[in-house]
């Protein structure tokens, strides 16, 4: 695409911008981030589609039958585009220091899925010697 014609796109839209109500913009910007977080991590091999990703996002459940990675990829894709946004509007350059973040960022749920399934591990054999204790069977 012509920079140039960019440029007049992204005129274009900064004068309609000022004529629509507050909530119709803030509307257009959640869609696009919901869409742009849902895309890409579809890029990347996730399974949840753009409904599953939208419960994740904005109502805060995980959703039945998913791999929890799929939810902590979804999850931490929007922080870390959050974060973008934020360094851009504070004139942050695309250092190492930014760059190194948003991988952080990425990261952290994943390896917080890691503890959580280490930690259901942990808690099942407690529950399973417990209930062996109780001389009760499990099967």
């Amino acid at each position: 695409m012509d920079y140039s014609r960019l440029l007049r796109k992204r005129a274009l839209y900064e004068q309609g911008k000022g004529i629509l109500p507050a909530v119709t913009v803030q509307s257009y910007v959640q869609a696009f981030e919901l869409e742009y977080t849902h895309h890409s991590t579809a890029i990347e091999g996730n399974s949840l589609t753009l409904l599953e990703t939208k419960v994740v996002l904005e109502e805060g459940l995980s959703v039945g039958g998913r791999k929890l990675r799929d939810i902590y990829e979804v999850v931490g894709h929007h922080k870390a585009y959050q974060h973008v946004k934020a360094c851009a509007l504070q004139g942050q350059p695309l250092d190492e220091a930014v760059t190194k973040n948003i991988h952080a960022i990425l990261m952290e749920n994943i390896m917080v899925g890691g503890i959580y399934r280490m930690w259901r591990y942990i808690f099942r054999a407690l529950l399973i010697r417990r209930l062996h204790q109780m001389r009760c069977t499990v099967r």
